[in-house]
């Protein structure tokens, strides 16, 4: 199988330019984490190989499962660098925008602060720390089905694994376990507002957050209770709760 130039050439450019970190043709901010009250979500810039000489570049604000912009073909080693270049400023505005609109609602009292964990919806539930320990025990370059990992609408200070929507932008279970590990001790945005930390024993639900879409704020009830895994891919077990 022939390499891609172009592809090969985007990649160098994110990683050792921008030092941005590269996961199943998805490249991440090293900030992209942060929880914004602008967005909430996780920036990224997603390479696509066409054919032998051309790629497609997309910029996804990972707002609704779709990228914001998309350019193709790129087959020209400048235009290629400058898409990459021009994709990573706005990434950096996006994220500076939302940095802003979340320190001025905490200067003005908006946004209230949860530090204690959730008690599980069930007994059998997982927490993000057993949950971690049971994906540590399968392949890790397994799929996870993942696209983001957000507050439950349904109880604010526990924690919702989205179906993924878009499959460039899907984790591996690799992945998922270093953002598990990540989200731990940081906070999260409720639904309607607040931060709400992610403790070690914070309860996992399989839920979307829903921006944009009918299924807005989803309160699934589904507590994932164990894993499964075949063909290359992760199961979520779930029990409905009310």
């Amino acid at each position: 199988m022939n390499v891609n130039p172009i592809y090969e050439l985007c990649q160098k450019h994110l990683e050792e330019h921008h030092k941005w970190t590269h996961e199943h043709c998805n490249w991440s901010a090293p900030d992209s984490n942060t929880e914004q009250a602008e967005r909430g979500r996780d920036l990224s810039i997603g390479v696509g190989v066409l054919d032998e000489r051309s790629v497609s570049i997309c910029f996804d604000r990972g707002v609704d499962g779709w990228p914001e912009s998309c350019i193709t073909p790129v087959s020209s080693p400048e235009v290629a660098i400058a898409v990459i270049d021009s994709f990573v400023e706005i990434a950096r505005e996006f994220k500076r925008m939302g940095d802003e609109v979340l320190e001025l609602e905490r200067d003005l009292g908006l946004v209230s602060r949860n530090s204690n964990p959730p008690p599980k919806a069930v007994p059998s539930q997982l927490s993000i720390l057993e949950l971690v320990k049971m994906l540590e025990a399968l392949p890790p370059d397994f799929l996870a089905g993942v696209g983001g990992l957000v507050s439950y609408r349904g109880n604010y200070a526990a924690l919702a694994l989205e179906p993924v929507l878009n499959p460039d932008a899907e984790r591996t279970v690799k992945g998922l376990i270093a953002e598990l590990k990540w989200k731990t001790g940081r906070e999260v945005q409720g639904w309607k507002g607040g931060l709400y930390r992610v403790f070690g024993g914070t309860p996992v639900f399989r839920a979307f957050a829903g921006v944009f879409r009918a299924f807005a704020g989803e309160v699934s009830g589904l507590a994932i209770v164990g894993v499964d895994a075949r063909d290359g891919r992760v199961k979520f077990l779930t029990k409905t709760v009310k």
